[in-house]
């Protein structure tokens, strides 16, 4: 009786290529090397000359021919380092920007020592000066705007760019990657890399007042959200700036903050107008604090000015608007006159005066006035120019300048009234 098998497609299909492998090794026993099994990976010492093996004919009709993709392109080669002995040491080579592209745009980043600060004449102008900025690792972007515009925009000697930072800013990577940034946003060349060569990286430890608390809960201040960050810039600027190290050869500081935009062409130099006239300081405009930031500070200087005669006589002067009636305790809802100086220029020998430095400790000697009520340095500097200055010969209203910080604010002028003194 004969027997029907049936066979499953998969073993057909393991038959199939068992019956290649054979035929495979039939052709290659001779002169190839050992076969391999295919199960196994084991060599294969003989196989059976009786096996006979049938021929095996694939259909490749509708197949596409498949072939691996091609290796991709080799990278570009890297610009080559230069010469240590020749290009490195050659001052064109630092002029020219070429380290750019030689992957020297770290270490170093620019040369200050051929930055062109080194050749003004000081000794022929009779000052020194520096543009401050106070920056934070979230403003990145409106400060190189601000300075691309102070770069197109305002004439003036190549004087140092001072960005003081803080621990957000530590890491020296990403200030060399704000500097190469800055330069390519300002359209390289050569102009834009002397422009970067000016700037300096000045570190501030700042720190609460000894025995201060630095809980928030305890402290409770105005301008919670902000604390203490902000309450400990309005200290820097209002007094501790005259004191840098920095600053102790500087005469004139100019002061932007990181959003502070000199929009159109100046038609002067700001710091040699400053100079001409003998000014100790310079604004753009002056607004007001509201009474909620300056608890205390109508009171503190009216005591201040009725216990020194001095200042009271300079106050009057100045046309200084006391709130009516001036009386203790009674102003406090007063909002506090104060300069916008987000913009000013500084003469810093007039506010080191012992006259000065005084009414300052003074300011400082209770913490809590700008630690938790938040006093601003711009009602503080407005009161200090007020007590100690002349308002008609020692301060310069830059009426003439095109300039915004959340708004344009002050009287105008034309920038050639200013600069010829009608304004």
């Amino acid at each position: 009786m004969a027997i029907k098998l049936q066979m499953s497609r998969p073993l057909f299909l393991v038959l199939g290529l068992a019956c290649i492998v054979l035929l495979g090794t039939v052709f290659l026993r001779e002169e190839g090397p050992p076969p391999l099994s295919i199960v196994t990976g084991s060599v294969l010492d003989s196989v059976p000359d009786t096996i006979a093996v049938a021929p095996v004919v694939l259909d490749t009709s509708d197949v596409e021919p498949s072939f691996p993709p091609p290796p991709p392109p080799p990278p570009p080669p890297l610009p080559s380092a230069p010469n240590a002995d020749d290009d490195i040491n050659d001052v064109d080579y630092w002029r020219s920007g070429k380290f750019i592209n030689t992957h020297l745009d770290s270490h170093p980043l620019f040369n200050s020592h051929d930055a062109p600060v080194n050749n003004i004449p000081t000794a022929q102008l009779g000052y020194t000066a520096a543009i401050l900025y106070l920056i934070a690792d979230n403003r990145l972007r409106e400060i190189m705007l601000s300075l691309s515009y102070l770069h197109r925009f305002v004439p003036m000697h190549p004087w140092p760019i001072i960005l003081f930072y803080a621990s957000d800013m530590d890491d020296p990577a990403s200030r060399n990657d704000f500097m190469l940034r800055l330069y390519e946003f300002l359209g390289g060349g050569q102009e834009a890399r002397w422009f970067v060569q000016r700037i300096e990286w000045v570190r501030l430890h700042w720190a609460l007042p000894e025995g201060f608390s630095h809980d928030v809960s305890v402290v409770k201040p105005v301008f919670e959200f902000a604390w203490p960050g902000y309450h400990m810039m309005c200290g820097f600027y209002a007094s501790e700036i005259f004191n840098h190290p920095r600053l102790s050869n500087v005469t004139y500081y100019m002061r932007l903050d990181t959003d502070s935009y000199i929009f159109r062409p100046l038609c002067y130099d700001p710091f040699a107008v400053f100079h001409a006239r003998n000014r100790s300081y310079g604004f753009r405009a002056a607004l007001t604090d509201p009474a909620e930031v300056v608890h205390g500070l109508w009171d503190l200087t009216d005591e201040y000015a009725r216990t020194h005669p001095e200042v009271e006589d300079q106050m009057r002067r100045n046309g200084f608007g006391w709130p009516s009636p001036r009386e203790q305790g009674r102003m406090g809802e007063r909002a506090y006159p104060g300069f916008y100086n987000n913009f000013e220029i500084v003469r810093l020998e007039a506010f080191r005066t012992p006259q000065v430095r005084e009414w300052l400790e003074e300011v400082k000697r209770v913490p809590e006035r700008i630690y938790k009520y938040r006093w601003g340095d711009s009602p503080i500097r407005y009161a200090t120019v007020y007590m100690f200055m002349d308002m008609e010969k020692d301060v310069e209203e830059y009426c003439g300048m095109e300039y915004w910080h959340q708004g344009t604010y002050g009287r105008n002028c034309a920038c050639e009234d200013q600069k010829d003194g009608r304004s």
